[in-house]
């Protein structure tokens, strides 16, 4: 699956909204890219974008998301180059059903701010979408404020905090994205 982004409109069924860098009202995209289906020859270059972006490595899923989940497994490629990802998993329930969960997201720093990650979580939320889940649940450090503004630009509410949910002690938010 190949999603091109050129005038950013994602097809959502028999609806279709307009996807930019910070939202639905915000100016066009900076760059024009592509975001399509994780392969075995991205490894090196999301494994690199992981280890610059994350606390947690997340290489060990790689294959075993590429193998469950290949339409959840998402990178944004501009110019033949990774420059992020994305690692959903559907079926974690947290009382609800459907639901999906944002095991990952990252952007290489030399393209945040550019509207990558929101192009990122549209895509998500168009498979997600198509598969009838409901909600995107994602966890968050509470000391990560940039990333929580990002959260809640691209339409996540913060649920719920968790209390030493990382495993060096550091709380959590529990956010949602309800998908319509």
């Amino acid at each position: 699956m190949i999603i091109s982004f050129s005038k950013y409109n994602i097809s959502l069924g028999d609806h279709t909204r307009m996807v930019t860098d910070q939202g639905p009202t915000s100016k066009e995209p900076k760059l024009p890219i592509q975001i399509r289906e994780y392969n075995s020859a991205d490894e090196e270059q999301v494994n690199k974008i992981n280890q610059e972006s994350l606390e947690i490595s997340f290489r060990f899923y790689y294959e075993i998301f590429h193998k469950t989940e290949p339409d959840l497994f998402l990178v944004a490629e501009y110019e033949d180059e990774i420059i992020g990802f994305t690692l959903v998993k559907d079926g974690e329930n947290f009382g609800e059903a459907p639901t999906a969960i944002i095991y990952a997201i990252a952007v290489s720093p030399s393209y945040r701010s550019q509207g990558i990650g929101t192009q990122l979580v549209n895509a998500i939320a168009n498979v997600l979408h198509q598969r009838q889940i409901k909600k995107l649940f994602l966890h968050v450090r509470v000391g990560n404020k940039k990333a929580i503004k990002f959260y809640q630009n691209t339409g996540f509410t913060e649920i719920q905090k968790i209390k030493e949910f990382y495993s060096w002690g550091e709380d959590a938010l529990r956010m949602v994205l309800l998908i319509d």
